[in-house]
């Protein structure tokens, strides 16, 4: 016989305070209500058989207040009526209705035993009701006193999502209904893997985990018929099909059962079916250990899925498997904060107040997808960004193949380094050995920390790139740059001067954060061709009063360069240093265009100058620790410092000078180059140069060719830092040679070298570009030869002979 299940339901453990009326009229008494062991039950496990069990459902009558009074008759009286609904009640009654075997418990012991009158009476109202009265001389009920009967009962309803339920009616208190007792669900067993095992598009994989089947009513007899007809099926999702394979087993009861695999297992492709005949229908849990799958045709992201079904009862569904490429992943643990590092200084972070380990990169994990991805064919490449570089390897964990240990993968990273040209890692084929899929080892994983340092212009985050025979394979942030400080400085166009040049602007270089500055810090500025320009000796230098900061009675002019060293730490403010007065001594030969301002910073304590720092790896033989010349690491100070990073000088301002005019005497702005104009074109012609045109040239209203002025400028070769534009004033300067032009929006003049020339119209602005009219363009370059083809709507300046 089936019975009600032990299984308690949250939703029917509902507690319904209900105030009671006494038992007499002046009487009042409290009760709350509720029901305890609520049932779920499958359909399987629903039958009209239902008996009482230990862990039978109950309603609950909890007394709360107890002061009442007797009867007129000098009795106690409780009376009330329990009724079920979508379920009647299992019972034996006599002539008189009367029920002896539906139990009444008073704090667990039970009063409902012979039904004598002035005891307690069970009567059986209908087949769904129960009148219950209990009698006393005395008083029979002390606070906190638990009234419980048993629901000893039957389902009349045994359809999924059924709710069997008890009302409480009494004519001294208030109705406590609808409280459920027991429920009918779609679900007999429950199906468990512990972890879902990866494989391969096109590979088959076994398993790793044990596919778990339990029951929740009992024994599986419960759940299959009698006679052990019933059936139960194992299918899998699109993509996948089950592998047959000897080695798969059943387990119940402790012990291996190893006859499955025969004709009581039937494959077919996605599906396996199990003849249930002959087999423990008692127990209640079975594992099955060893099932092999293959991805058919899934692709990498697919999950498999097996749905589990048992003939008459229900299906239960779980994940087993995930497709994914063959190969390696790479990852870090995103719940780390990235650590923020300084650019432009040695990892031991000289020159600033910094913790030296603040240069030490996330861990990284590089992991087989599953045993046997890895191809010890393909070759391996982590790419850093430009301008980082790694000073460290330090090992996590380091496992795979029987021979992989992390001396050999320090080993294989000081190769893959040099490689690398130390810019990556380049691991060549067959740097690791393959792991072998049945063998004991484990996946190919390797954890590693980098200590890194940057050039000084490098600020921003440090992704790690993967490439796997040149495929990117995905990218890990590890660490991120930032600067130190901040330099501002403006670009000042200047004509040769020979000595004195003024720079009009000022250089001013603001420190990161308060104190972050150490004493000694240097700061030198230079300019990118120093050979033909260079600082004169009177640049003023003056540091914000309210830092603190103070800088050395050295500070100034050192060569070609200006040397800012740092005497004093700022305190509550960052320090702001700004370099003023600046003049430049420029050779007579100076070419026109644009030089950049450059900066590198040097730490100077304990007479060492920055840079001082060995690369990982580095491709110099170096004297060990021992005294023997090898390749490697040692924790000792070596000669081989970074050589390939310029001397960590950085740009601090592109075209900081712009020299206008060429460093020579004669005047040969005029050029000899033909150029041809065809109007509404998206190209001018420059000799043999095609210039490619994104605003085609025009002809105004007034009849004149319109030329756009940077695609004239660049025909003309002259350098696009030389082709001015003032919003302001809405005036286009071009600088050739030693010549300055300048033109203005609506004015019909042209300035050459300051000498206005009455222009024959003015420019204009179309569609966010500067048009020049040609003619008058060509006068202020000397150019008298030009022609109009009507026919082809073609304009040419024939160059000077």
């Amino acid at each position: 016989m089936k019975k009600f299940i032990s299984m308690v339901m949250a939703a029917a453990m509902v507690t319904s305070l209900v105030p009671a009326t006494a038992f007499a009229a002046s009487a009042q008494i409290e009760n709350s209500v509720k029901v305890v062991n609520a049932a779920e039950l499958t359909k399987p496990g629903t039958n009209a058989d239902a008996t009482t069990t230990a862990d039978q459902p109950e309603v609950q009558l909890k007394v709360k207040d107890t002061d009442y009074e007797q009867t007129k008759e000098g009795t106690y009286k409780l009376e009330f009526n329990v009724i079920l609904d979508n379920a009647e009640w299992i019972c034996t009654a006599d002539a008189e209705g009367i029920v002896s075997d539906i139990a009444v418990e008073l704090n667990g012991v039970n009063i409902n035993r012979d039904g004598k009158p002035g005891d307690v009476v069970v009567t059986l109202e209908d087949d769904d009701e129960i009148n219950v009265v209990i009698t006393s001389n005395d008083k029979p009920f002390k606070d906190d006193d638990v009234i419980s009967i048993d629901l000893n009962a039957k389902l009349t309803k045994k359809s999924v999502g059924t709710e069997a339920t008890v009302t409480i009616k009494s004519d001294d208190f208030t109705e406590a209904s609808d409280l459920v007792f027991a429920a009918i669900v779609d679900k007999g067993f429950t199906v468990e893997m512990d972890d879902v095992t990866e494989v391969a598009p096109e590979e088959r994989v076994t398993l790793e985990e044990d596919l778990e089947i339990e029951s929740v009513v009992g024994t599986f007899a419960e759940l299959f018929d009698i006679d052990g007809t019933d059936k139960m099926t194992l299918k899998l999702n699109k993509g996948f099909e089950f592998v047959k394979g000897d080695e798969v087993t059943f387990k119940y009861g402790g012990v291996d059962v190893d006859d499955w695999t025969g004709e009581a297992a039937a494959y077919d492709d996605d599906e396996i079916e199990f003849v249930m005949s002959g087999r423990d229908l008692q127990a209640d849990k079975y594992t099955i250990k060893g099932l092999q799958i293959e991805a058919t045709t899934a692709k990498p992201g697919d999950v498999a899925t097996i749905t589990v079904k048992i003939s008459g009862v229900d299906s239960q569904k779980v994940d087993v498997a995930k497709v994914v490429e063959s190969g390696l992943t790479i990852s870090v643990d995103e719940d780390e904060d990235v650590p923020e590092m300084w650019s432009g200084v040695n990892s031991k972070n000289d020159g600033l107040t910094a913790d030296e380990d603040e240069h030490v990169a996330l861990l990284v994990t590089v992991e087989e997808t599953f045993k046997g991805a890895y191809n010890d064919k393909d070759e391996i490449e982590f790419v850093l960004p430009e301008g980082v570089y790694v000073t460290a390897v330090d090992f996590g964990t380091v496992e795979g193949a029987s021979d992989m240990d992390e001396d050999k993968a320090l080993a294989a990273f000081e190769d893959a380094y040099q490689e690398g040209d130390h810019k990556s890692f380049v691991f060549e084929k067959r740097a690791f050995t393959e792991t072998t899929v049945g063998s004991n080892d484990k996946e190919m994983k390797i954890e590693f920390e980098l200590t890194l340092v940057a050039d000084p212009g490098f600020v921003g985050d440090v992704a790690l790139e993967m490439l796997v025979d040149g495929e990117s394979k995905g990218e890990v942030t590890i660490a991120t740059f930032k600067t130190p400080m901040v330099i501002e400085a403006a670009q000042n166009d200047l004509k040769i001067d020979y000595r004195n040049t003024e720079v009009p602007t000022d250089i001013v270089v603001k420190e990161a954060e308060a104190g972050l500055w150490e004493k000694g810090l240097k700061l030198t500025f230079g300019i990118d061709d120093h050979d033909v320009i260079k600082f004169e000796d009177d640049a003023t230098f003056t540091v914000n009063e309210e830092s603190g900061m103070e800088i050395d009675d050295a500070t100034g002019k050192s060569d070609a360069t200006l040397t800012v060293e740092i005497d004093e730490e700022s305190d509550d403010e960052a320090g702001v240093i700004t370099i003023s007065d600046i003049e430049l001594f420029m050779e007579r030969n100076i070419p026109a265009g644009a030089y950049d301002l450059t900066m590198n910073y040097t730490a100077a304590n304990d007479g060492v100058e920055y840079p001082d720092e060995t690369l990982f790896a580095p491709d110099c033989d170096r004297v060990a620790c021992n005294g023997e010349t090898v390749k490697g690491t040692c924790e000792k100070d070596y000669d081989c410092i970074i050589d390939d990073v310029s001397d960590w000088s950085d740009v601090a301002k592109e075209a900081w000078i712009n020299v206008v005019t060429a460093g020579r005497e004669a005047d040969d702005a005029s050029f000899t180059t033909k150029v041809v104009v065809p109007v509404g074109e998206s190209y001018i012609i420059a000799g043999e140069q095609t210039v490619a045109l994104d605003v085609p040239a025009y002809v105004s209203a007034a009849g004149y060719t319109m030329l756009p002025v940077r695609a004239v400028a660049t025909a003309l070769g002259i350098n696009n830092n030389n082709v001015l534009w003032d919003q302001a004033t809405k005036t286009v300067t071009i600088l050739y040679g030693q010549r300055i032009i300048t033109m203005t929006v609506g004015a019909k003049v042209i300035n050459v070298n300051g000498s206005a020339i009455p222009a024959s119209s003015s420019p204009e602005v179309v569609d966010g570009r500067t048009f020049l009219p040609m003619r008058d363009l060509a006068t202020a370059l000397g150019v008298t030869d030009i022609t109009w083809d009507a026919a082809t709507k073609t304009a040419t300046l024939n160059g000077n002979k």
